[in-house]
């Protein structure tokens, strides 16, 4: 059974989306849009305004804007509403001599910026929204540039959830303890339930796989926001520290019901039929979601 779990743990977390092949023109150019690595998710208040920055790069070997005219950055917008109203377009203008040939770089230059840009929003209602760009001429790799932004309707209200949050963690983590050390003390589980120490490993993995790939995992995170568009993940960091640290301190607890005595207490056979059920079942779904058949986040629903 735990190893059932494990394996689906490993197939669900370990899925990524396919690359991103840019065209001809773009290989021929070599320029490329990007946005510094800690912008890709940022979050913002209602009411407050951002600046987002983007860089313009050349690689090495690549042409530049030599013989581009009117290259522009056009914006477009998932959940426009939650934003004050985003610039349409940028236009990149310079210079054949500013657009730096790559023969005129370094040898140890892989890459160098032609220009840099920043766009200024600002949030009007809260939810997730996303900025992509594209380019007019199809002459720039834009698979960088994207940023969604996280908008929240109250800093206040967002540190208050967070709070709750971990003290909830703490709280509840520490219950783990007592039962532990008694087992651990008496050298024994007699009167402990087995079957309830069996649920709560089982629970608690399962919990931690389904916060796990809610919070990491990009392409359930794509199939969750497609069915609840504008809306944000619902899982939080304390909610995946909680649920992994749950399935380690139950497995504690379990280990101590299998070393320890146990007053000839063992497994009820409703438990486990449950177990077997439960095991069926998320080899089940995991197959269906492998081959196809299903979605990922229904799999782990």
């Amino acid at each position: 059974m735990t190893m059932i779990l494990i394996v689906s743990v490993f197939l669900t977390f370990l899925l990524s989306k396919p690359g991103f092949s840019s065209s001809s023109l773009q290989m021929k150019t070599g320029l490329s849009l990007s946005t510094p690595n800690d912008s890709k998710d940022l979050f913002l208040v209602v009411g407050n305004r951002v600046s987002l920055s983007y860089s313009l790069m050349l690689r090495k070997g690549g042409t530049g804007l030599i013989g581009i005219k009117n290259q522009r950055i056009v914006f477009s917008v998932e959940n426009s509403d939650n934003l004050e109203k985003v610039p349409d377009e940028e236009i990149i203008d310079l210079p054949e001599e500013e657009s730096c040939p790559a023969s005129d770089m370094k040898d140890a230059e892989l890459a160098e910026v032609l220009t840099n840009f920043t766009v200024e929003v600002r949030g009007v209602k809260a939810g997730r929204s996303v900025i992509w760009t594209s380019s007019i001429p199809n002459t720039i790799d834009t698979a960088d540039s994207s940023i969604t932004l996280h908008i929240k309707k109250s800093k206040t209200v967002e540190d208050f959830i967070n709070i709750i949050g971990w003290l909830s963690f703490i709280l509840w983590s520490i219950s783990f303890y007592p039962q532990i050390y008694n087992n651990f003390k008496r050298k024994s589980v007699a009167g402990l339930n087995i079957d309830f120490v069996v649920f709560n490993v089982v629970g608690f993995a399962l919990y931690s796989c389904f916060n796990l790939n809610l919070l990491f995992n990009k392409e359930i995170q794509e199939e969750y926001i497609s069915l609840h568009p504008g809306g944000v993940i619902p899982v939080e960091l304390n909610d995946v520290v909680f649920s992994v640290h749950a399935t380690l301190a139950a497995s504690i607890t379990l280990t101590q019901c299998v070393l320890l005595d146990r007053a000839g207490q063992k497994m009820s056979s409703p438990c486990q039929m449950s177990l077997i059920l439960t095991a069926v079942l998320v080899v089940v779904v995991v197959s269906l979601a492998s081959c196809g058949y299903m979605t990922w986040l229904g799999c782990l629903y």
